[in-house]
């Protein structure tokens, strides 16, 4: 069960007066590279792990340390009979712990509420079972004293307590105590007071110190939420680094417990976000700091960033270099909760490769942009990526780097944004990925490029292109989202197949220069160039003109279906492919305004699972206001029975299968078109 003292118990109150609560008691993980004294008191696990605690406790014999990165540290709380203490012997032993706390504010009735001698007497349980060497002259478990709340008559009981321990032969390795200051307001006094404190108990004892329970409290209320948080960021400033810096320190933990001194708050995921007064405490990274890894990970320490940068300039590192990673925005109100709404720029990256575990995640909140800087690649692989602000690579030569989302276990959230510039990269999936995953997030291409290497992955966001971005298409990759704009469009690369679902109305061209690009909503801007070895495809209405250029290719629907275009103009070496699975079903090429064929363009037939048209049949391929041009060159199956007849292609756009006739008016049939009889068929896709 977890203890809590009330605000009654923790001194009288006088009106006017702030009374600042510190509480010590913990051995932690220093965060950030720090030593490993800091820690927390809570029942949460995941809360200590979150404020990169590297001890907790929570006033008890036992946790749940299931989850728990650091160190569990038991406590006594209060005395117990014969067999409460056996019950606590075996849950300390089979905890592996390497401290046990003592009682806790025994000389407060609402606490532990014990004399100094009935302290003495319990002592003996725990001196006795854990005191002494053992048959190999090891001690697995060191004694941590009562925590007293340092008043002077928290201060007497102590000094009684030790006085009978060490009468009766008790072995108390190290002392805890809680600090209560209410003298002053100014949070310089009260750090003063409190670190004279600290030496003072170090000196009476001879003993290293636990501070487990330490923070500012307005129990009277005589100052806001908002003062108060300030008040305890300027004491912690002063006061860590000097309990850091005092080798006689073993452990410290601040009270959390109170909107005063809250470390961090949950945010819309369940993931803790840290206030102003947790930034020092978790060691976030403010404006002006920046964390080097320099070729080593941090394993499970979370990362926050507040203006600050976290980069690798060191040796490349593989994906489990950071487990998490947070931009925070700026500090929210803690009086009305408004939100702050000042854009809070964070950056990671650096010169060499790092990556994330794949339980891991990177958080951005809305108002915080996390910058993709420098030349080398992160990768984020199989993580939860929740981001409400904006993930921006970047750019510019110093930052021509890469950001590479991948895994199918990829659980992206949030209504935010990614935003590339030129000279970046940002790839999606990985070569050794069987499926993909969803973006939700509005993109914005600046520049740079897009590498799809995993099938299956899906973008969802609005796009919105400011300057041409290219597409490396090596898997088929589909866009749900908007694409909008007003400058030079896109460009479709690689050997699969792009797909896009939504409204178009960027105003730049569409170049596709490999593969199959299929677009399949509504589609303005300039004109769509198919370059030799692309592809074009697709159910969509295209307000801008189809331009095939030598060796590319148009292929109406994503199996059988209809194009819709304004103007189609085919040059010499492309193709204008059909595919026909019955009478009613096949491709069709539907044009508002005018149809130019080069005369030694190619129409393509195509007859898909073994269908065979029988004589009669008739198939309207296209629609056209009008046609320049002619059909010089048509690639069709030899049927069965009948011939083909184009004679209305270039009129009606009707293609027909006719009787064969007699040799003298066959060429009738033919005019204006060269067939090149062969059998040509496809399975139906």
């Amino acid at each position: 069960m977890l203890f809590f003292p009330s605000s009654t118990s923790r001194r009288s109150k006088v009106p006017g007066t702030l009374l600042i609560v510190l509480l010590l008691h913990f051995q932690g993980r220093l965060c950030q590279g720090q030593e490993n004294k800091r820690g927390l008191g809570a029942n949460d696990n995941f809360l200590i792990n979150s404020v990169n605690a590297s001890w907790g406790y929570d006033w008890s014999i036992s946790i749940d340390s299931g989850g728990l990165n650091g160190e569990f540290v038991p406590m006594a709380w209060n005395g117990a009979n014969a067999s409460g203490w056996t019950n606590r012997f075996n849950q300390i032993d089979s905890s592996g712990a390497k401290y046990v706390l003592g009682f806790n504010e025994p000389e407060l009735v609402d606490q532990s509420n014990m004399t100094a001698a009935n302290a003495v007497a319990q002592w003996a349980n725990l001196s006795d079972r854990y005191g002494f060497p053992d048959s190999n002259g090891q001690r697995a478990v060191k004694l941590v004293s009562p925590a007293v709340s340092d008043t002077g008559a928290a201060r007497a009981w102590l000094a009684e307590f030790m006085e009978g321990a060490e009468q009766a032969g008790h072995v108390v390795d190290e002392i805890a105590f809680h600090f209560y200051s209410g003298s002053s307001a100014s949070p310089q006094s009260a750090a003063n007071l409190f670190l004279r404190r600290v030496e003072e108990y170090h000196e009476a004892y001879n003993r290293n110190i636990w501070i487990t329970e330490f923070g500012g409290i307005d129990y009277g209320n005589n100052f806001s939420g908002d003062y108060m948080q300030q008040w305890n960021r300027d004491f912690l400033d002063i006061v860590l680094p000097v309990l850091d810096s005092r080798d006689y320190v073993t452990r410290y933990a601040w009270w959390n417990h109170n909107n005063d001194t809250r470390l961090a708050v949950k945010n819309a995921y369940g993931l803790f976000r840290p206030t102003k007064v947790g930034d020092p405490y978790v060691g976030t990274l403010e404006t002006g700091d920046t964390k080097d890894l320099n070729g080593s990970g941090v394993g499970l320490e979370m990362q926050y960033l507040r203006g600050g940068s976290l980069v690798n300039n060191g040796a490349d590192l593989g994906n489990g270099a950071v487990g998490r990673l947070y931009a925070v925005r700026d500090y929210d109100s803690i009086d009305t909760g408004a939100v702050n709404t000042n854009l809070i720029t964070s950056q990671f990256g650096g010169s060499s490769d790092w990556g994330f575990n794949n339980w891991g995640s990177v958080t951005v909140d809305e108002y915080a942009r996390l910058q993709k800087v420098g030349t080398g690649t992160v990768t984020m692989r199989n993580i939860d990526i929740y981001n409400d602000g904006e993930i921006h690579l970047a750019g510019g030569a110093a930052n021509a780097g890469t950001l590479n989302i991948s895994g199918a276990g990829t659980n992206a959230l949030g209504t935010g944004t990614i935003r590339l510039s030129s000279n970046t990269s940002l790839v999606l999936g990985d070569a050794a990925d069987t499926a993909g995953f969803i973006l939700p997030y509005d993109m914005i291409y600046s520049g740079g490029s897009v590498t799809v290497d995993a099938p299956g992955i899906v973008l969802t966001g609005e796009g919105t292109i400011t300057n041409q971005t290219t597409f490396w298409v090596n898997e088929d990759f589909t866009i749900d989202g908007n694409f909008v704009g007003n400058q030079p469009g896109l460009v479709k690369r690689g050997a699969a197949t792009m797909t896009l679902n939504g409204d178009n109305m960027y105003l730049g061209f569409t170049n596709i220069n490999d593969g199959t690009l299929s677009i399949n909503g509504f589609h303005g801007g300039n004109d769509i160039l198919i370059n030799n070895g692309g592809t074009l495809a697709g159910t969509g209405t295209l307000v801008s003109d189809i331009v095939a250029r030598d060796g590319g290719i148009v292929t109406p629907g994503n199996g059988i279906g209809t194009l819709t275009a304004a103007n189609a103009e085919f040059a010499a070496g492309s193709t204008l492919s059909f595919e026909l699975l019955s009478i009613t079903e096949f491709d069709k090429l539907v044009l508002s305004g005018t149809l130019d064929m080069s005369p030694d363009a190619i129409v393509e037939l195509i007859l898909v699972d073994s269908y065979q048209p029988l004589i009669g049949d008739t198939f309207k391929l296209f629609d056209f206001n009008s046609m320049v041009g002619s059909f010089g060159s048509v690639v069709a199956p030899t049927l069965s029975q009948g011939v083909w007849d184009f004679r209305d292609l270039g009129t009606t756009g009707t293609l027909r299968v006719v009787a064969v006739p007699e040799p003298m008016s066959l060429g009738f049939l033919l005019i204006g078109s060269v067939v090149v009889a062969g059998v040509y068929r496809r399975r139906r896709r």
